[in-house]
């Protein structure tokens, strides 16, 4: 028991090291747009482009000049996006 006690602090460091260790970033553009999937089911409530299909974000930007003004590239992407749909 008293070699086991001796090893405790030992790996309780370690086991926080590799907690607390920088994970290896994923190549995610901060300034990338995403929009929910067409078939996607509501899955928030805030007015962010995430949270809408590009078709409602695009009918949303069209309705709503504060929303145009707020996200200009997202309404942009969606707009274009549902202008060639048409």
């Amino acid at each position: 028991m008293l070699l086991q006690l001796k090893w405790l602090p030992w790996i309780t460091g370690l086991v926080l090291a590799a907690l607390v260790a920088p994970m290896p970033a994923r190549s995610v553009d901060p300034e990338a747009v995403r929009f929910l999937p067409d078939e996607a089911q509501i899955a928030c409530r805030a007015i962010l482009p995430a949270c809408f299909t590009k078709a409602g974000w695009a009918e949303l930007c069209v309705a709503q000049d504060d929303v145009r003004q707020a996200h200009p590239r997202a309404c942009r992407l969606a707009m274009d996006k549902e202008m060639h749909n048409r």
